[in-house]
This record gives C-alpha cells, structure tokens and sequence, in this order.
C-alpha cells in the first residue's frame, strides 16, 4: 500500500505581520494541552477530534491529518483544517497560506510587554530545532537564533511510505528525482514567487528531507516545498501524479530513474535555487518522461 500525509504550516497575520500561535493565546484562543510537557510552549495543541490536530510550531500552526492514498482526500483534510482554524481565530486576524512572511518582534508589543524578552516566544525565534537531512550535503542542519531574522517560512511538507519498498534506502536519488518533479512543479505553480524566494534564504532548497517511521513502514518526508501547493486542488492533483510516476520508475525501472536523474538534476537544482522561470518551465515539460 502506498500512503501519501502532509503537515502544512500556516500563518495567522494581523496588519502584514506573523501572530505567533502562543501570543493569538491573549486574544481569546485556548490551548487544550501540548505535545511536550517539560516544554508546554515548544508544540501547543489548539484543536484534536482523532483526525485533524492543530498545533503550534514556532510562529505558525500546523496541521496534522490522516494519511490518504488521493489527492481529493488531501484536499479534504486540508480545507477543513483550514476552515477549523478559521472558527478558533478571532475575526481581526488572516489566515495566510504562503511561504514567507513578515515577522517583527515588535509588533507583539500589544500581546507581550517586552517581546525581545519574552521566554513564551522562544520558539517563534529559533530556526532548525527539529533536524532535517539534505540530499547534497549530507549531515542534520543545525539550530539557529532567528530573534532578528524578519521573516517566518510556511512549510508544505510532503509525506511517503510504501509498503511494497523500503524508501530509505533509496532516499538520496528519490529525494533528488522529487526534486526536479515534485519541487518544480510546487515552486513554479506558486502565486506568490517572491515569498518562495525569501523562503530560500534559510528553507525551500532542494534535497531537504527527513527519514520517518510510520508505524511499522519507513518512509520519507519531503520538505523543500512551501505550503502553497496545497491550496490549489489542481496542482495537489499533478503532485500525486508525480509522485506516482516516480516511485513507479523506481519500483520498476529503476536504470530509468536513475538515467533521468542525471538527465535533469542539476538544471532542476539551478532552477529551484535561483528561481529560473524559463528553466522551469523547460522542466516541467519534461514531466512525461517520468
């Protein structure tokens, strides 16, 4: 069986800026526990009802959401977290789904009296505490002060296991051949460029990814795409598609895979990283091959 799952970040914002989840607390919005007691303010939990969990991470919500094997079904879960989320917030502050936004400590002054100072806020200012692998370097990336970083990133991170192949063994050239399908196909069907290239600064490269254990399955999480594929049916639709056909080569024809990762990876790279409209495009008429 072939699974696919998402854990979508989110941004609620008040006058242009990031509203961290902990301080949308002082405006009426009520935490019902938290993912780790010795550190209540590291993962707050907002919503559960056995399928969707909404939580705080960092400056964002995220969702958590069953598993699903059709794009429909994602769809589903996401647009109705979304609309959970909406019915928690007070009605002043957005909801935005895009991959960077402005964040400015000071702008918190109205929730917390002393933002710079504020230990409730720690993890609104910290880049990297939960380690991700990346395909070309190699290693864990390492945590980072963003206390004066002015910018918050929304991840749209992309979840596989099947039960029929042991992905983490092939881990490093499937992560590279999602990279010049899945990550191209997100980044260049994004309505908000720019936010994608700010997100580069620190996230959005390609080749990130996390090893994952889903219950008795190891599988992979691909985190170089933003939120924003999420909130078009169309294109969550062209990335089950994509992913299809990629682990399809790799179950099947894996000399294929491989031949088309060297046909494409490094355009596919210089495109993400430099966000090359008219390379991208090129790419994405590639897509039939796979």
């Amino acid at each position: 069986m072939r699974l696919f799952g998402t854990d979508p970040e989110l941004f609620a914002v008040l006058d242009g800026k990031i509203v961290p989840p902990i301080a949308t607390e002082k405006v009426g919005v009520t935490r019902i526990g938290t993912l780790k007691e010795d550190d209540p303010d590291y993962h707050p939990v907002y919503y559960s009802d056995g399928d969707i969990r909404i939580i705080g991470d960092g400056a964002a919500f995220e969702f958590n959401v069953p598993p699903v094997e059709t794009p429909e079904e994602m769809f589903h879960w996401y647009s109705l977290a979304k609309k959970i989320l909406s019915k928690l917030l007070p009605n002043n502050l957005e909801i935005v789904a895009k991959a960077a936004m402005p964040f400015d400590l000071k702008s918190l002054a109205w929730a917390f009296y002393d933002p710079e100072n504020n230990k409730r806020l720690a993890w609104s200012c910290r880049f990297g505490c939960d380690p991700q692998e990346n395909a070309y370097f190699g290693g864990f990336t390492k945590e980072i002060d963003a206390t004066h970083i002015r910018h918050r990133y929304a991840g749209g991170h992309f979840h596989i296991s099947d039960t029929e192949m042991d992905l983490q063994k092939i881990r490093i050239p499937l992560i590279r051949t999602l990279d010049q399908t899945l990550g191209i196909a997100c980044l260049f069907n994004s309505p908000y460029p720019e936010a994608e290239l700010i997100r580069q600064e620190f996230y959005g490269v390609p080749g990130n990814f996390r090893r994952q254990n889903y219950g008795n399955v190891l599988g992979i999480e691909y985190r170089t795409p933003s939120v924003s594929w999420l909130e078009n049916l169309e294109t969550v639709e062209l990335v089950f598609e994509l992913s299809n056909r990629v682990l399809n080569l790799f179950q099947n024809f894996p000399d294929k895979a491989r031949e088309l990762h060297d046909k494409y990876n490094e355009k596919s790279c210089k495109a993400i990283l430099t966000y090359n409209k008219a390379l991208g495009k090129e790419l994405m008429t590639t897509f039939g091959e796979y």
